[in-house]
């Protein structure tokens, strides 16, 4: 399976990606998502609230290497 994030972020591929790796990847690929196509003042409330830290703790709960690399 390939995860396909953003143009200038980075794809992850790997045939056995567990949960907790597959819900940070989706939670970045989100973030970048709504970071490009949100109005300036969304976005700029959306940069106060920031990354939710419970994501980052599904990234470091994750076994796969390919997401280990990314963080």
């Amino acid at each position: 399976m390939c995860i396909y994030v953003s143009d200038t972020l980075y794809i992850v591929c790997c045939t056995d990606i567990d949960d907790c790796g597959l819900r940070y990847v989706l939670a970045v690929g989100h973030d970048t998502y709504l970071m490009k196509t949100l109005s300036p003042a969304q976005r700029l409330h959306f940069q106060k609230t920031g990354f939710s830290f419970s994501n980052i703790i599904w990234g470091f709960h994750s076994e796969s290497e390919e997401v280990g690399n990314v963080l």
